[in-house]
Protein backbone atom coordinates (compact mmCIF):
# COMPACT_ATOMS: atom_id res chain seq x y z
CA UNK A 1 0.00 0.00 0.00
CA UNK A 2 2.88 2.39 0.82
CA UNK A 3 4.39 1.78 -2.63
CA UNK A 4 1.06 2.58 -4.28
CA UNK A 5 0.73 5.85 -2.34
CA UNK A 6 4.33 6.79 -3.14
CA UNK A 7 3.71 6.10 -6.84
CA UNK A 8 0.51 8.15 -6.75
CA UNK A 9 2.31 11.12 -5.13
CA UNK A 10 5.18 10.90 -7.65
CA UNK A 11 2.69 10.83 -10.54
CA UNK A 12 0.90 13.86 -9.11
CA UNK A 13 4.17 15.76 -8.88
CA UNK A 14 5.06 14.90 -12.48
CA UNK A 15 1.66 15.99 -13.76
CA UNK A 16 1.72 19.26 -11.81
CA UNK A 17 5.24 20.17 -13.00
CA UNK A 18 4.71 19.82 -16.72
CA UNK A 19 5.52 22.73 -18.97
CA UNK A 20 2.82 24.99 -20.20
CA UNK A 21 2.75 26.95 -23.41
CA UNK A 22 2.34 30.59 -22.46
CA UNK A 23 3.87 34.01 -22.84
CA UNK A 24 6.63 34.90 -20.39
CA UNK A 25 5.91 37.79 -18.04
CA UNK A 26 7.83 40.16 -15.81
CA UNK A 27 6.96 37.91 -12.87
CA UNK A 28 7.51 34.52 -14.51
CA UNK A 29 10.25 34.02 -17.10
CA UNK A 30 8.92 30.61 -18.17
CA UNK A 31 7.28 30.87 -21.59
CA UNK A 32 7.89 32.48 -24.96
CA UNK A 33 9.29 35.88 -25.81
CA UNK A 34 9.34 37.26 -29.34
CA UNK A 35 10.89 40.32 -30.97
CA UNK A 36 10.31 41.79 -34.40
CA UNK A 37 13.66 42.24 -36.17
CA UNK A 38 12.33 43.55 -39.48
CA UNK A 39 9.23 43.62 -41.65
CA UNK A 40 9.15 39.82 -41.96
CA UNK A 41 11.88 38.70 -39.54
CA UNK A 42 11.42 37.69 -35.90
CA UNK A 43 13.41 36.24 -33.01
CA UNK A 44 11.55 33.82 -30.76
CA UNK A 45 12.78 32.30 -27.49
CA UNK A 46 11.06 29.72 -25.32
CA UNK A 47 12.32 29.50 -21.72
CA UNK A 48 11.34 26.26 -20.08
CA UNK A 49 10.64 25.78 -16.41
CA UNK A 50 12.59 23.63 -14.00
CA UNK A 51 10.97 20.44 -15.32
CA UNK A 52 10.82 21.25 -19.06
CA UNK A 53 12.85 18.93 -21.26
CA UNK A 54 14.79 20.24 -24.24
CA UNK A 55 12.50 18.61 -26.84
CA UNK A 56 9.48 20.40 -25.40
CA UNK A 57 11.30 23.76 -25.38
CA UNK A 58 12.28 23.30 -29.04
CA UNK A 59 8.72 22.28 -29.99
CA UNK A 60 7.13 25.24 -28.16
CA UNK A 61 9.59 27.65 -29.77
CA UNK A 62 8.69 26.24 -33.20
CA UNK A 63 4.98 26.48 -32.37
CA UNK A 64 5.40 30.17 -31.56
CA UNK A 65 7.23 30.65 -34.89
CA UNK A 66 4.24 29.18 -36.71
CA UNK A 67 1.79 31.32 -34.74
CA UNK A 68 3.69 34.53 -35.46
CA UNK A 69 3.75 33.69 -39.16
CA UNK A 70 0.02 32.98 -39.29
CA UNK A 71 -0.94 35.94 -37.08
CA UNK A 72 0.83 38.30 -39.46
CA UNK A 73 -0.71 36.79 -42.58
CA UNK A 74 2.22 34.62 -43.73
CA UNK A 75 1.89 30.98 -44.76
CA UNK A 76 5.53 29.90 -44.52
CA UNK A 77 8.61 30.57 -42.44
CA UNK A 78 12.25 29.60 -42.55
CA UNK A 79 14.48 29.25 -39.51
CA UNK A 80 17.64 31.17 -40.34
CA UNK A 81 19.34 30.70 -36.98
CA UNK A 82 18.57 28.41 -34.08
CA UNK A 83 20.01 27.40 -30.76
CA UNK A 84 18.86 25.10 -28.00
CA UNK A 85 20.36 23.91 -24.78
CA UNK A 86 20.27 23.90 -21.02
CA UNK A 87 21.05 27.22 -19.37
CA UNK A 88 21.23 28.24 -15.77
CA UNK A 89 19.29 31.08 -14.23
CA UNK A 90 18.82 32.86 -10.94
CA UNK A 91 15.45 33.29 -9.27
CA UNK A 92 14.48 35.72 -6.52
CA UNK A 93 12.89 34.04 -3.55
CA UNK A 94 9.93 35.91 -2.03
CA UNK A 95 10.47 38.24 0.90
CA UNK A 96 8.98 37.31 4.24
CA UNK A 97 6.82 40.05 5.70
CA UNK A 98 5.29 40.05 9.14
CA UNK A 99 5.43 41.60 12.59
CA UNK A 100 7.69 41.01 15.56
CA UNK A 101 6.53 42.40 18.90
CA UNK A 102 4.10 44.63 17.00
CA UNK A 103 6.76 46.08 14.68
CA UNK A 104 6.72 45.42 10.93
CA UNK A 105 9.52 43.14 9.77
CA UNK A 106 10.70 42.31 6.26
CA UNK A 107 13.28 39.58 5.62
CA UNK A 108 14.72 39.62 2.12
CA UNK A 109 14.24 36.30 0.35
CA UNK A 110 17.59 36.32 -1.39
CA UNK A 111 18.38 34.51 -4.63
CA UNK A 112 18.58 30.86 -5.65
CA UNK A 113 21.29 30.22 -8.20
CA UNK A 114 22.18 27.59 -10.72
CA UNK A 115 18.72 26.31 -11.55
CA UNK A 116 18.89 24.54 -14.94
CA UNK A 117 16.27 25.06 -17.62
CA UNK A 118 15.80 24.24 -21.29
CA UNK A 119 15.93 27.22 -23.66
CA UNK A 120 15.31 27.26 -27.43
CA UNK A 121 15.71 30.26 -29.74
CA UNK A 122 14.84 30.65 -33.44
CA UNK A 123 15.32 33.55 -35.80
CA UNK A 124 12.82 33.30 -38.65
CA UNK A 125 11.92 34.94 -41.93
CA UNK A 126 8.27 34.75 -43.01
CA UNK A 127 6.92 34.49 -46.58
CA UNK A 128 3.63 33.99 -48.36
CA UNK A 129 5.16 31.93 -51.14
CA UNK A 130 8.08 29.53 -51.25
CA UNK A 131 10.89 30.46 -53.66
CA UNK A 132 11.36 28.03 -56.54
CA UNK A 133 13.65 25.06 -55.74
CA UNK A 134 13.74 25.91 -52.04
CA UNK A 135 12.94 23.23 -49.51
CA UNK A 136 13.88 24.94 -46.24
CA UNK A 137 10.61 26.88 -45.73
CA UNK A 138 8.09 25.31 -43.34
CA UNK A 139 4.32 25.39 -43.72
CA UNK A 140 3.18 27.35 -40.66
CA UNK A 141 -0.31 25.80 -40.52
CA UNK A 142 1.04 22.22 -40.67
CA UNK A 143 3.68 22.90 -38.00
CA UNK A 144 1.06 24.47 -35.73
CA UNK A 145 -1.35 21.54 -36.14
CA UNK A 146 1.38 18.92 -35.63
CA UNK A 147 2.76 20.42 -32.42
CA UNK A 148 -0.68 21.16 -30.93
CA UNK A 149 -1.73 17.57 -31.63
CA UNK A 150 1.52 16.24 -30.11
CA UNK A 151 0.89 18.05 -26.81
CA UNK A 152 -2.89 17.74 -26.52
CA UNK A 153 -3.56 15.19 -23.82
Amino acid sequence: MKCFLLLLVALGICVSCTSSYKKASAFNSEGFIDFRLGRDAFKITYNGGAFTNLETAVDFCLLRCAEISLDRGYSYFRVTRDSAGISRYIIKNPDLVGTLDGYPVRISGGYSEDIPRAVATNTIVCRNDVPHKTSDFLNARKIQQFIKKKYSN
